[in-house]
């Protein structure tokens, strides 16, 4: 935020003085508890915590991902159409398409809109023996999921082997996955989602679904949104 917003805010809902708000802000900048950018203010840790996010997903996007011929795509695809009854769109096929060149993928849009169709094209060109996991933040859109693709389901906290206070997987004891499906990012909040970006290996595909029409994470963040305006 700027710092003028910020203080105008407060005094607006708290009717603190002004002083007493610049003196507070000088020490916890003092403290590194928040970070000072010219005109503008933020909390470290989520400062940082974004960083992080933000350098995992460039080094994830960095490797090469698989490379499939364009008979193994059309093969799939055709068998994915004569499976669901229907053809793809052009920009389901675009998005297809971009999902087996990229290892983030980001797959917008409201519900009923072909989100899932397009990870099931995308599944039908996988080759056998492709290990895939699907989570999602609530265990509703995890059964969703599961029913809609097949494929195995589970809450996020469940596939990290969530154990109280800390997670069984994480950068030190990573997934053994080459295909990462996130439904309702626009649901999960920056902690979970750094919690399970560790937990990702390099080479992996992570394929994010998202409804912009949903309400942000009760947790810290606004991820869906800052992803989609990170270019």
């Amino acid at each position: 935020l700027t710092i003028d917003d910020f203080e105008n805010k407060i005094v607006e809902l708290l009717k603190i003085d002004l002083e007493i708000i610049n003196n507070t802000l000088k020490e916890m900048c003092n403290d590194k508890q928040v970070l000072k950018d010219n005109d503008r203010i933020a909390l470290q840790y989520y400062y940082d915590l974004e960083n992080k996010i933000a350098d995992k997903l460039l080094l994830l996007q960095s490797i090469p991902p698989q490379k499939y011929s364009q008979n193994d795509i059309e093969e799939g695809i055709k068998n994915a159409q004569e499976e669901q009854g229907f053809e793809f769109t052009d920009e389901q096929l675009a998005g297809i398409q971009s999902i087996l060149s990229n290892n983030v993928s980001l797959v917008v849009g409201l519900a009923g809109t072909g989100k899932t169709s397009i990870i099931k094209g995308v599944y039908k060109i996988f080759s056998l023996g492709t290990r895939i996991n699907q989570c999602a933040f609530s265990g509703q859109a995890a059964k969703r999921i599961n029913e809609a693709t097949g494929y195995p389901s589970s809450t996020i906290h469940r596939l990290l082997g969530f154990q109280g206070e800390k997670f069984t997987y994480n950068s030190l004891n990573q997934l053994e996955t080459d295909v990462i499906i996130l439904d309702e990012v626009s649901m999960v909040g920056l902690e979970l989602f750094w919690s399970l970006l560790q937990a990702i290996p390099l080479g992996a595909k992570l394929i994010m679904l998202g409804d912009n029409g949903q309400l942000p994470p009760i947790g810290v963040g606004n991820l869906l949104n800052d992803l989609m305006n990170s270019g």
